[in-house]
């Protein structure tokens, strides 16, 4: 049986970084927010569950209408409750399955929303990926074309990254001032029971 472990951080923390070079290192990587695409476009309950809750223009020719779900979920905290009751039951599910069918003995799930989906009570070890505020702003603007406000409020609607520290089993910082390699290196050396 796989030793399951989260990879996770906030938005501009360095996480798909950190996720790039684990993938490099040959570890198999559940990436949670491409896999929820691909369930809400495939699974047929989910698409039924979804089309119940946000009306029939949630899909447009098969494909998940993501700005009209993200409309009605942004304007109602009780849509956003309902799309999470669906989505994150079905990629726990999803992972479960998946980490079961993986022979390494260790296997990765990449989620900006560990806590928040219930994801953590999946996995048995949790790698918090943290970085200074200012540095993530600058990231995502950098990757979003968005405005430093605006990158803020996002960095602001999330689980704060001392939090997110305080519950991980080890922490990364990507701060580009202390290198991440050999952070990472000295985590996986811990999971893989070499130290």
């Amino acid at each position: 049986m796989s030793v399951r472990i989260a990879i996770t951080g906030g938005i501009g923390s360095g996480k798909s970084t950190v996720c790039v070079a684990v993938r490099a290192m040959g570890y198999p990587i559940y990436d949670s927010d491409k896999e929820a695409r691909r369930i809400m476009e495939e699974k047929h309950d989910i698409i039924a569950a979804m089309v119940e809750v946000f009306g029939p223009e949630t899909y447009v020719n098969g494909h998940l209408n993501r700005r009209s779900v993200a409309e009605k979920v942004f304007s109602s905290p009780d849509k956003l409750q309902k799309l999470n009751s669906i989505v994150h039951p079905a990629v726990i599910a999803d992972f479960s399955d998946w980490a079961s069918r993986q022979n390494s003995r260790l296997v990765f799930v990449e989620t900006a929303i560990l806590f928040e989906s219930g994801l953590d009570k999946a996995v048995d070890n949790i790698i918090a990926i943290i970085a200074p505020d200012e540095l993530r702003i600058k990231r995502v603007v950098k990757r979003d074309g968005c405005t430093a406000e605006e990158a803020k409020k996002r960095i602001d609607a999330q689980m704060k990254q001392e939090k997110l520290a305080e519950s991980a089993d080890y922490v990364i910082t990507a701060d580009e001032v202390r290198p991440v390699l050999p952070q990472l290196e000295s985590v996986l050396a811990k999971l893989e029971g070499r130290v």
